[in-house]
């Protein structure tokens, strides 16, 4: 059964909102919420207006948002996701304790450079091949995880991307990858870790694409109706389940189909 959003203020949530740079006065203004515990949005609303009746949209937005991940992170009846893989859009800080980035994300942003020189495309084509490289020792890695492997890769990639090529705008974002060494490497503590996103991102893109077809939804139950669906059609297409067959037999209560959940394998 689907469980109401519910929002909390607590340390963490307040935390969260400093770092966004909300305003002092604002963020003082919300400790009386610290004591009354988590909340549902129509509650917490009210609350929120009586505290702050002037409260900018914007810097509404920014609590709810924070008090729905302190909620969900004090959440003791489902487990609480550890790690998220994903771009460095700032959307998704915070969520978890752990945040890997996505290689192949991070990849794009030398694939958007456009330099004209031929010997600067030659050194981006070049340092482009040494990430590739890199990337498929880390695949080995997954593989066979140690601690002598993990060291050195991790005084590698210091070596890769301290490269100084003397091609100014491939020098500037190999320095910003460096500064993402710590979620590029998540995988080195937890071998397990994906080291790109790109399954979950090709469960979204029918749903994007639908939304940009129809202008999106008009109502609560539009949306939900899309990602139930969705989210029924993304199940039996891992599953090698023809979606349109599961449908017709769950419509028509033929019910000859078992259910997804029952062929959905448990790990040991």
């Amino acid at each position: 059964q689907e469980e109401e959003l519910s929002y909390l203020i607590n340390p963490y949530a307040l935390g969260f909102l400093e770092g966004k740079k909300l305003k002092a006065s604002v963020l003082s203004s919300l400790k009386p919420l610290l004591k009354m515990g988590a909340m549902v949005r129509e509650r917490f609303e009210k609350e929120l207006n009586l505290l702050i009746p002037e409260l900018k949209d914007r810097h509404k937005t920014m609590i709810l948002e924070a008090a729905a991940i302190a909620s969900y992170q004090e959440n003791q009846a489902s487990p609480i996701i550890q790690r998220l893989v994903c771009d460095d859009a700032r959307q998704f800080y915070y969520i978890t304790p752990l945040r890997a980035l996505c290689w192949i994300h991070e990849e794009r942003h030398y694939v958007k450079l456009t330099p004209l020189l031929a010997h600067h495309q030659r050194l981006l084509d070049d340092f482009r091949a040494r990430i590739w490289e890199y990337y498929y020792q880390l695949t080995e890695y997954k593989k066979n995880p140690g601690e002598e492997e993990k060291i050195r890769l991790s005084h590698l990639f210091e070596e890769i991307f301290s490269t100084k090529t003397g091609y100014e705008d491939l020098d500037n974002r190999i320095e910003l990858t460096k500064k993402k060494k710590d979620f590029l490497l998540v995988v080195l503590d937890y071998p397990d870790t994906p080291l790109h996103n790109n399954p979950a991102e090709l469960a979204l893109r029918m749903y994007v694409i639908k939304r940009k077809i129809s202008f999106g939804t008009r109502s609560a139950d539009g949306t939900k109706s899309w990602e139930t669906f969705f989210t029924i059609m993304d199940t039996c297409r891992k599953l090698g389940i023809n979606f349109r067959e599961y449908l017709y037999d769950r419509i028509s209560k033929q019910n000859k189909m078992p259910s997804l959940s029952s062929l959905i394998p448990i790990p040991p």
